[in-house]
């Protein structure tokens, strides 16, 4: 934590080692002079003496002053001459060294607070705030920090489209974080989301500020109203940068399971565990407002409760109505109203078809954007959100659709009945097997796959259900195998099927009919390239010859945007390379040796084309 004292006089402890030099043990502040810290916005007046600051912004005008006397001055890593203390969004801190009461040093750091619009790990690419920024990770000449608030290090892969971020880089101008020369830093700023609705707005020193659910923010937007709800995005400084007003519609949720818990200083309260529409499985605790309704609501809607309410007691009431709700959230992440959702629940019985051509599931239309509770499982962990994708044409389900008060069929609990695989997204490769046990010694299988070029942990236990005929064993797939999957927020696997399979560095179909859909022109077929047109700026253009499985055409493009993907056993060791494929070895006579490929294609778009290393006599 030695960076954290950068410019301060501190005391170091040393050990001396076997080689008879020292060590560092312990870094702590010294015993001479001290530090403060400040944000830029709560400055009244600053000249080159003293710094006069408002001790509470947001609701005071009361101020005090500091002495300074600055002889250094660092601003976002670099030493400079001056510093303008009427910019805003800067934290600042200044260091005294020398005992006299008068600060010497002043560390300036402004971060440009912004939103993830999209991550792309497999391309080492992340867009922030609009601006793209390509990470050369082995460019020793470049500092690139990703990490949380907290300073833990972290990935590509833990970042997410709407988390907040907070960046620090040389660049030219901060608000574009493309612009960075050698050093780069990206702090993930964890609870930044508050959902609420604001309840005042005000001006206090200067500033606009706004009060949601009891808590006041400074407002970074400049346009919040009394009675905007939504999700309001804080950024590094506690101010809100974005508001999403979007995110007011309906909190949908689905009880799993509710216990009463003594870890608050309010006894017996409940916590309730939630399927929900945003978030997925989520454990919220109630306010103290609403434990007591909540205790009601149970009683009189569920037979038998008591201080647990759990899955494996209350299963055979999953279909129970009273367990859909809408709910609201306060800024500490607590429930603190919720009801019965309002409007018509239309019950699905045995034998109720769902048609894709018109959206109807039991003679109920269901919006494009409908939400799908799939609760069909036996364990809690195992229950999901999916959208109507997750329906098949002409399977029958049980459960119930919900109508809201404007007459739109916006969500559905499925109780019974089995779900689609998405077809326009990547299939699976799988690139290692584990077979192991959960946490309740039950024998699982653990896939890393590859999909859409990003790798990701799946996990298939014993509820989860092999879709089709020719069945693999889960615990039988090996690296390079294809699979079309299922699963939840947390990777459970609901169902699966396996596509292909590699045998002797070649591929072999097991059942493609997964991935076929003539009605949403979806085929895949096995093959080798014929021809090959390349260095277009949108892709290279393939003469396939198929030998198994169907394409609308033996010719098809490969945009860049494709998912590519190569088998290679070279050196007795299978790996399987990722954003990459053998079509710079394809002669075009086809005289000799093919290498093979696996191409799917979904609307005559190719979606993922898989080569084969390994070259044979065609």
């Amino acid at each position: 934590n030695i960076a954290a004292y950068q410019f301060q006089n501190v005391d170091v402890y040393v050990e001396k080692t076997a080689r008879k030099d020292y060590e560092v043990v312990a870094v702590v502040p010294g015993v001479v002079g001290e530090t403060f810290a400040l944000l830029s916005d709560d400055i009244k007046a600053a000249d080159s003496k003293e710094i006069e600051y408002y001790v509470d912004a947001a609701t005071s005008s009361k101020t005090k002053k500091i002495k300074v006397e600055l002889g250094k001055i660092v601003y976002n890593k670099k030493v400079v001459d001056s510093f303008d203390f009427d910019v805003e969004d800067v934290q600042l801190v200044f260091i005294e060294n020398t005992g006299d009461t008068k600060y010497d040093v002043l560390v300036a750091t402004e971060y440009y607070s912004a939103q993830v619009k999209e991550v792309n790990a497999s391309r080492d690419r992340i867009n922030i705030g609009g601006n793209t920024i390509t990470f050369d990770f082995e460019d020793e000449d470049k500092e690139v920090v990703l990490c949380d608030e907290a300073g833990n290090e972290l990935t590509l892969e833990d970042f997410a489209e709407n988390d907040v971020v907070a960046v620090l880089h040389d660049g030219a101008k901060l608000d574009k974080p493309n612009g960075f020369v050698e050093f780069i830093k990206i702090i993930k700023l964890d609870d930044s989301a508050v959902t609420g609705t604001v309840e005042e707005t005000y001006e206090s020193n200067g500033d606009l500020y706004a009060v949601i659910d009891g808590e006041d923010y400074k407002d970074g937007t400049g346009e919040l109203a009394v009675g905007d709800e939504g999700i309001f995005y804080v950024g590094m400084t506690g101010k809100i940068i974005v508001f999403d007003g979007e995110a007011a519609g309906v909190n949908y949720a689905y009880i799993i399971e509710a216990a009463k818990s003594d870890s608050s200083f309010t006894a017996d309260k409940w916590q309730i565990k939630l399927l929900t529409k945003a978030d997925g499985v989520v454990t919220y605790d109630v306010t103290d407002d609403m434990n007591e309704a909540f205790d009601k609501y149970l009683k009189d809607n569920f037979d038998g409760v008591t201080d647990e309410w759990l899955w494996e007691d209350h299963a055979d009431c999953k279909d129970n109505v009273a367990r859909f709700i809408t709910f609201k959230a306060n800024a500490k992440g607590q429930i603190k109203s919720f009801e019965a959702a309002d409007g018509d629940i239309n019950k699905l019985e045995e034998g109720d078809e769902y048609r894709a051509g018109s959206q109807r599931l039991g003679g109920n239309t269901l919006e494009d954007d409908a939400v799908i509770f799939v609760v069909t499982a036996d364990d809690a962990d195992d229950v999901y959100v999916a959208d109507i994708s997750f329906l098949v044409d002409e399977d029958t389900y049980e459960g119930y659709v919900f109508e809201n008060g404007k007459g739109d069929n916006v969500a559905a609990v499925i109780t019974a009945g089995d779900g689609d695989f998405v077809l326009e997204n990547g299939f699976a490769i799988v690139t290692k097997v584990s077979n192991t046990k959960d946490a309740d010694d039950n024998d699982i299988t653990k896939l890393t796959v590859a999909q859409n070029e990003e790798e990701l942990v799946i996990i298939i236990d014993e509820d989860s259900k092999d879709e089709g005929t020719n069945k693999v064993a889960a615990e039988k797939l090996s690296v390079g195998d294809v699979i079309l999957y299922n699963a939840d927020s947390e990777g459970v696997v609901s169902k699966y099927g396996v596509v292909a399979t590699v045998e002797n560095g070649l591929p072999k179909f097991v059942n493609a009919d997964l991935c076929v859909d003539k009605d949403d022109h979806a085929y895949i077929a096995i093959g080798y390239i014929a021809k090959r047109d390349g260095g277009k700026s949108k892709g290279d253009v393939l003469d396939l010859v198929i030998t198994k499985g169907e394409l609308e055409e033996s010719s098809v493009q490969v945009a860049a945007s494709a998912n590519q993907y190569t088998y290679n056993d070279a050196g007795r060791k299978v790996v399987i390379e990722i954003a990459d494929y053998m079509a710079e070895d394809v002669d075009e006579e086809v005289d000799g040796e093919v290498s093979y490929v696996i191409v799917r294609t979904y609307d005559k778009d190719v979606v993922d084309i898989y080569s084969f290393a390994k070259r044979v006599d065609k």
